[in-house]
Formats: structure tokens, C-alpha cells, sequence
């Protein structure tokens, strides 16, 4: 690699469109990458009938593409060029139509970003990471754009692009020295500041470019990383460069919450059939929306909790394993009378039926005026310990619950339940139930547009026990109820409502587990 030719190019600013390009960043050191590779890359052009600028992207999904958020020209048209490697000729050009998607929280906007396609696409993608196996420090991880081949005698930048897409192989190092020094030697670094979560690259002859800007860091086939920045804007190979850390807990549910949910699955929904039959329907709580299929190591701990009448109408809520014989779950899934099973390790199956004989222990406490008041949460005793699932970690509420207590702050927290795929053109929820376990995440919203609703059917919950939920293409369904709301593998919530027939209308409903840990402890003796 060190032989190949440095391959360079300079920031062009304010040239016509029929001279040069406005490039961001390109790659320096690589190799024409090989005609199997790359196949999910993306060139992004922008334009302002007087200039143009060019980034790199990664097909995530069939209709998403990743790429650094300082490749959006605000009131300039972008786009896509699509299927560019190996055959050019075969590319495909798409104009980004729908404003971005960039990630932000209170610190400000991150230099990550999701561009969506007007339409799906039935080309190759790359896989998002397996955070737990990341490229550490001394791992070699793949960059790619198109770079040029010309660099000045001291290596300063020179202009020029590459007709083929180039790759090159950079070792992941310490970004030592970026925190006091981000780059600001070109006005188009500006916005790397030190609340983003970066990791970087260094190589001898290697370096990105101006162009390059938004391609993918890629290691052992997923992406990791974003390229964001070069060390230093006129010579290439001084400093490392900086990529974006797509395994930043944050990012990566971000990406999940909007391109899982939102593109490649079909909402998940549901209405509550009262009065069908065991052979028929069962009678649902509540269901997710917009999830995915959990992963085969998420949420062994999850059960299902069904309850069957005289007349064999059944209803289903969630639950959660918080020891190998307690059960977390809602107080309204509990019906007295009703014949009541458990189905513990449901995920990933096949599931272990196990009958609940004794009554389950529900919240109550006494007001001023000695009145009894029942909130929405149950603890189910089984007879015997279950060790065939790793039960889910309760919370650390002085550490944590300040945190969920910020709703605007966007925190995603992760719900799961055996939600319904229909819902009809005005959101309205309609049959169908999938086989296995949903997962989504939910950003926390606030609770102010259902105060008044909380009050009226839950009037003995104090509103300080709420924790609400909200998202775009994503809610809770009837069937979820009991469910746990999870966030850093701690359950922190318990799934209770949402809109009773349309879906993604108003905030769904999560009573804080953090409000009946001191109850929690002395009726299990489990000490979080």
C-alpha cells in the first residue's frame, strides 16, 4: 500500500460548476478497491447552479444512506449517486428530495447524518457494527472514496479526483491531541467539537481528502465509523483523522430508531378483540409498532403473561424475569378469577408454560384521607426458581433517574412485545400478529399532552411516576402492556397504554419503576 501514489486534492471554493468542485475530503494511499467490495458506497453531489461539493455515503438500508451531517448544503440540490463500484457506467443518480436527518442533543448537532431516498433500492448494503466486538487501537479498518492522485513535493494537497472508487486500510489510534486542537485550518472543519464521540485513523502514506467526507469506516465487513475530518487541511498524512463512532451508544440507537422502525420494517399494530375465541384471536393489552424482530441475545428475560376465562377468551400482556422467581409486569394484566400461565424464555423460544396459583402482589398505598389507591404495577411469584434466562438488571435510580426525568433530551429506551404488523392509511390499528418478539426504541418525550388523560384513567398514579414515549413510525400496541422499558440493560419502566385505536397519535405510557423500588425490595428482597 505505502507504494501505491499519494492520492490527493485541494478545497476548491467559489469555482463555476464547469471548472472544479467544492470537494470535501478524498482518500490518499489507496488502490482502485477490489470490483466485489464497496458495492454499498455512495457519491454525493450538491449544487448551486454556481458551485458544487462532493461526499462519500453507506447504503445502510434500502432506502437510507449515511454520511456526515457537514456534507448538507442548506438551500443547495443534492445527489445520489447510486451502484457507483465496480461498474460506473450502471450507476444510478437519485435527488434527495426529503430534508436531513441529523443527530442532536442539547450539546448541539453531530457531524452524523441520514439522507432518505425518494424510493427503495435493491442495492447491496453494508451491515451496521457488532458494538461488541469493535476495532480497537492497532486494528486495521477500511476507508474508500475517490480520491486523487496528485500531491505537492511537501504533500501539500492538490486538486484532481479519481474515475474509480479507491480504498486504503488505516490503523485505528489514540485521536491524542484532537481534544485542544480540532482542525480549523479550513473553515469547513469548524464543527468538531468535543461533545461528539469520534475514534481515529493514522497510516504512513495514507490519509482522507477533501471529498471524502461521509464515506464509511469499515471493519470486517460492517461499519464503525463516519469519516468526518482530516488532521490537517493543506498537507495530507500529519495528523490522524478523525471518523465518527457510529458504536456510540446514542448514534447507533438513533440510527436503529429511524432506519429499522421507520424503512425496513412495516408497522406493527393492533386493537383490543374483545370476546374472540382461543381459536380465533386472544383479547390484547397492548402491541408493538414499529419494531424489529429482537436480536437472538436481547431479552431473554422477556414473558408472555395469558389469562383465559370461562368462555375461553384469552388476554396477553408482557413481563419481566428481575430474578429467577419474580416477575415484573403491569397490575391491569391481572384478571382475579381468570386461569393465568406464564410462557417464560419465549425469546428466542420455544417457551416454557408455567401455571400462576398464587395471587401477585400489586401496589397500593394510602392517601391523606386513608383512601386505598391500586397503581398500575404487580410483582408474580412463581412457584418454582426458572435459571433457563438471565433475569434484567433493576435500575440504578439515584445514578439514573435524573436522567429520564430530562425527557428532551431524546433518550431512547428500548420496548419489546409480540406486537401486530397492520395498521391502515390513517394509523388506525388492525389485525395481525407476528410469531416472534418486536423490539424498538423510543426516544423520551414529555408527558404534558397526556396529563390530563393519565389523571382521568389512572387518577390514583401521582403524575411524577409517569415516564412518556414518542415516535415517528414507532408506539406500543394491545398486547404490550407489562412489557419493560429498558435502557443501559436496566429496566426502568413498565409499558401500561397509549391511544386506544390509532397508532403514533400521542405519547404511550410508562409508569417509572424507580418510584416503587423501596416497595420492589421489600416484597422480592432483590437489591439492585
Amino acid at each position: 500500500m505505502l507504494g501505491m501514489a499519494p492520492l490527493l486534492l485541494l478545497l476548491w471554493v467559489g469555482v463555476t460548476v464547469s471548472t472544479e468542485v467544492d470537494l470535501q475530503k478524498r482518500i490518499i494511499g489507496g488502490q482502485q478497491c477490489g470490483p466485489d467490495e464497496r458495492h454499498y458506497h455512495v457519491r454525493l453531489n450538491s449544487t448551486n447552479t454556481t458551485h458544487e461539493s462532493m461526499c462519500g455515503g453507506s447504503l445502510i438500508s434500502d432506502q437510507w444512506i449515511l454520511t456526515a451531517a457537514h456534507c448538507w448544503e442548506p438551500g443547495w440540490t443534492m445527489y445520489a449517486e447510486l451502484n457507483v463500484h465496480p461498474d460506473p457506467d450502471r450507476r444510478q443518480e437519485v435527488e434527495i428530495r426529503a430534508a436531513p436527518v441529523i443527530f442532536t442533543d442539547n450539546a448541539g448537532g453531530h457531524d452524523i447524518m441520514l439522507l432518505k431516498l425518494p424510493n427503495r433500492v435493491p442495492f447491496q448494503l453494508v451491515p451496521l457494527p457488532d458494538c461488541n466486538n469493535p476495532p480497537n487501537i492497532g486494528a486495521m479498518v477500511q476507508i474508500a472514496g475517490y480520491a486523487s492522485r496528485i500531491m505537492g513535493p511537501n504533500n501539500e494537497r492538490q486538486p484532481g479526483r479519481s474515475n474509480t472508487l479507491q480504498c486504503a486500510n488505516i490503523e485505528v489510534v489514540d485521536c491524542q491531541g484532537l481534544g485542544n486542537g480540532f482542525p480549523h485550518n479550513h473553515p469547513r472543519d469548524h464543527g468538531r467539537p468535543r461533545h461528539q464521540q469520534w475514534f481515529c485513523g493514522q497510516t504512513p502514506g495514507v490519509d482522507v481528502c477533501y471529498g471524502d467526507s461521509g464515506g464509511g469506516v469499515v471493519y470486517k465487513r460492517r461499519i464503525y465509523g463516519v469519516i468526518s475530518f482530516t488532521g490537517n487541511g493543506t498537507h495530507a498524512c500529519v495528523r490522524a483523522a478523525g471518523f465518527v463512532n457510529v458504536c456510540h451508544e446514542p448514534y447507533l440507537q438513533w440510527i436503529q430508531n429511524i432506519i429499522i422502525t421507520m424503512a425496513h420494517l412495516k408497522p406493527l399494530l393492533f386493537v383490543l378483540w374483545i370476546g374472540v375465541t382461543v381459536s380465533t384471536e386472544v383479547d390484547l393489552q397492548k402491541r408493538i409498532i414499529g419494531g424489529r424482530q429482537c436480536e437472538p441475545n436481547e431479552r431473554h428475560y422477556h414473558v408472555k403473561l395469558l389469562a383465559k376465562n370461562r368462555n375461553n377468551k384469552w388476554s396477553l400482556c408482557g413481563g419481566s424475569l428481575i430474578s429467577d422467581q419474580w416477575i415484573l409486569s403491569a397490575a391491569h394484566c391481572w384478571e382475579p378469577g381468570r386461569e393465568t400461565y406464564v410462557v417464560l424464555g419465549v425469546h428466542p423460544g420455544p417457551g416454557v408454560k408455567v401455571e400462576i396459583k398464587e395471587e401477585p402482589v400489586i401496589y397500593t398505598e394510602k392517601d391523606r384521607n386513608n383512601n386505598m389507591k391500586t397503581h398500575d404495577i404487580m410483582l408474580i411469584k412463581l412457584q418454582n426458581p426458572y435459571t433457563g434466562a438471565q433475569p434484567v438488571r433493576l435500575p440504578k435510580c439515584q445514578t439514573c433517574l435524573k436522567c429520564l426525568e430530562e425527557p428532551k433530551k431524546g433518550r431512547q429506551i428500548q420496548v419489546a412485545g409480540f406486537g401486530m404488523n397492520a395498521v391502515d392509511k390513517n394509523n388506525q390499528r388492525l389485525k395481525s400478529t407476528p410469531k416472534t418478539l418486536q423490539c424498538a426504541y423510543m426516544p423520551v418525550v414529555g408527558c404534558r399532552t397526556v396529563k390530563d388523560s393519565l389523571a382521568w384513567n389512572k387518577p390514583d398514579i401521582p403524575y411524577k411516576n409517569w415516564l412518556c414515549v414518542k415516535a415517528e413510525a414507532q408506539d406500543i400496541c394491545p398486547g404490550d402492556s407489562g412489557g419493560g422499558a429498558v435502557y443501559n440493560n436496566m429496566i426502568y419502566g413498565i409499558i401500561t397504554g397509549g391511544h386506544a385505536t390509532h397508532a403514533c397519535v400521542e405519547p404511550s405510557h410508562i409508569l417509572r419503576v424507580c418510584a416503587y423500588m423501596k416497595w420492589i425490595e421489600d416484597t422480592t428482597g432483590i437489591k439492585p
